[in-house]
């Protein structure tokens, strides 16, 4: 975004440093930071929906679910990345004898707390699209809060969430091809020397039955991807991005 606000010119909030915000931002805290930005700014945030911003042009972008929690997985105990945070979650990992998976890979893990009756939790894309701490957030509630935004993009086809991006709101996303080059990645390392494992990025089809049997979260959480899939698609043919 940075190289975007370059060359259009716009205002760039990072959400998180305002006021001391940080992540996932109470409703009250949301609604106030966002009211008091200037036209042409970006609020960039971990940060649900909130009702009554509707003229706003809400972005956000989500990913399959499974893949998600193996990369949270393994960013979790990133200590290039995460350092200290790393190092803390790490020995929360090797306190928990049974369930706290410490420096095994991904598959391992799962088959280790689904063989032990551990808690298996999918983390949730769909809550951000309800608001902050919602209690009663359900799959019905998150889809027509989805009717609010210009775009919810796919992590796996960025390319074209920029694309339609560009169309949709030129005024932030114009020339985003020119730009895209220089951008840097930031991202979990592939291999850690800490734990010893690697982030391959392949899951195992005895993982995804195990995970898809035990985490009580599954059915909501991959309704809610595919609805999301079949509207990006729609959007991207009548967009004519693809």
């Amino acid at each position: 975004m940075e190289a975007l606000q370059k060359r259009n010119d716009f205002e760039l909030v990072q959400g998180a440093s305002l006021n001391g915000t940080g992540f996932m931002p109470k409703k009250e805290r949301l609604f106030a930071d966002i009211k008091s930005l200037d036209n042409n700014t970006i609020y960039e945030n971990h940060a649900n929906y909130i009702q009554g911003l509707e003229d706003l042009e809400w972005i956000s972008v989500v990913r399959d679910p499974l893949a998600l929690m193996n990369s949270h997985f393994y960013y979790a105990v990133d200590t290039r990345t995460r350092g200290k945070k790393a190092y803390k979650v790490l020995e929360e990992r090797k306190k928990d004898k049974v369930c706290g998976c410490f420096n095994l890979e991904f598959d391992e893990c799962i088959d280790t707390k689904f063989k032990h009756n551990c808690t298996i939790n999918l983390p949730s894309q769909m809550s951000y699209f309800c608001e902050p701490r919602d209690p009663d957030c359900t799959l019905d509630s998150a889809l027509r809060n989805v009717e609010n935004y210009l775009l919810i993009g796919i992590t796996e086809e960025m390319a074209i969430a920029m694309k339609m991006l560009e169309i949709l709101s030129p005024w932030a996303f114009s020339g985003q091809g020119d730009v895209k080059g220089s951008v840097s990645k930031r991202g979990t390392q592939v291999f850690n020397p800490v734990t010893n494992t690697s982030l391959n990025g392949a899951i195992s089809t005895r993982t995804r039955t195990q995970i898809k049997e035990r985490a009580h979260t599954y059915n909501d959480e991959i309704q809610f991807y595919n609805a999301m899939k079949r509207m990006f698609w729609k959007k991207a043919v009548e967009l004519g991005a693809i």
